[in-house]
C-alpha cells in the first residue's frame, strides 16, 4: 500500500485561498515529491518562482486563518517523517518506517499547531488532514496507531470535502481497522482505475488478503503507472515476493 495521500484536491470548499507565493502548490509538491523522489521543503520551495521559506512566509501561514495553520501543521508533520520515508533507494511504508528517524521537534511543533486549530473549532480540510497526521505521529509504534480515530477523522473529512481520493484513504484506514477484505470492498466503490495510489493500495490489500494471482496482476498494473523511482523498487520487490 502506498503511504496515505492526505491532500484534498478541491480546496475551494474550504474557503481558503493560497497567497501569491503559490503555497498550495508548494505544499502539494513538498509532500508528493513533484517527480522522481521526495524532497525537503527548502529544496522544493526553491523550484517555485518568487517563493522563499523565511520568517515572512511562516508568518503568512501563522496568521489568523485556521486553514493556513492547518496547512502549516500538515507540512510540518509530513516533513517530520521525511528521513524514514525511503531507505536504500526504496520506499518504506508508513507501518514499516523507523520511527526513531522521525524528527521529534517537528512532531511536537505539528501537534501544537493541530491543538491550536482544535481550539479555534472551525474545522477545514487541511486541519483534519493535519489531525490525521497527528494521530499517526503520536503512535510510538505502528501497532499503537488509533485507527478508529483515523477513520472518524476521514468520516468528518468526507462530510466537508468529499472526493474519491479521500474515500480511498478512508478505505486504507478501514483495512487497518477491520481487515483487508473490508478495505477492498470500500475501494471497489471508487472510480480511480487510472490513479496510481489507488492501484498500489488495491495491490497491497489483495496481497494481504491472500489473493496471490489477483495481487500479481494488480502490481503489474500499478508499475505501469509508477514514475517514482523509490516506489518502483518497492513495488518490484513486492511483485518478486509473490512470483
Amino acid at each position: 500500500m502506498s503511504e496515505p495521500t492526505y491532500f484534498v484536491t478541491d480546496i475551494e470548499s474550504s474557503g481558503f485561498r493560497p497567497g501569491q507565493n503559490s503555497m498550495l502548490s508548494f505544499a502539494t509538491v513538498a509532500v508528493t515529491g513533484g517527480g522522481g523522489e521526495w524532497g525537503r521543503f527548502e529544496a522544493v520551495l526553491a523550484e517555485l518562482p518568487g517563493a522563499t521559506w523565511d520568517p515572512g512566509t511562516r508568518a503568512w501561514f501563522e496568521r489568523d486563518e485556521p486553514e493556513a495553520v492547518g496547512l502549516l501543521a500538515l507540512m510540518v508533520l509530513t516533513e517530520a517523517r521525511r528521513a524514514a520515508r525511503a531507505a536504500d533507494g526504496e520506499l518504506v511504508q508508513l507501518r514499516d518506517q523507523d520511527r526513531q528517524l522521525w524528527d521529534p521537534a517537528l512532531i511536537d511543533e505539528g501537534h501544537d499547531l493541530v491543538r491550536a486549530c482544535l481550539r479555534r473549532n472551525h474545522p477545514g480540510p487541511y486541519q483534519i488532514q493535519a489531525a490525521i497526521n497527528a494521530v499517526h505521529t503520536d503512535a510510538p509504534q505502528a501497532a499503537d496507531t488509533d485507527w478508529r480515530q483515523v477513520v472518524q477523522l476521514y468520516d468528518q473529512l468526507m462530510q466537508i470535502a468529499p472526493s474519491p481520493v479521500v474515500a480511498m484513504n478512508r478505505a486504507i484506514a478501514i483495512a487497518e481497522l477491520d481487515g483487508p477484505d473490508v478495505g477492498l470492498a470500500a475501494l471497489e466503490e471508487l472510480a480511480l482505475d487510472h490513479y496510481q495510489p489507488y492501484r498500489s493500495t488495491r495491490a497491497d490489500l489483495l496481497r494481504r488478503a491472500g489473493r496471490r494471482a489477483d495481487a500479481i496482476a494488480e502490481y503489474d498494473r500499478t508499475l505501469e503507472l509508477t514514475t517514482n523511482h523509490a516506489e518502483r523498487r518497492f513495488l518490484e520487490r513486492r511483485l518478486a515476493e509473490l512470483a
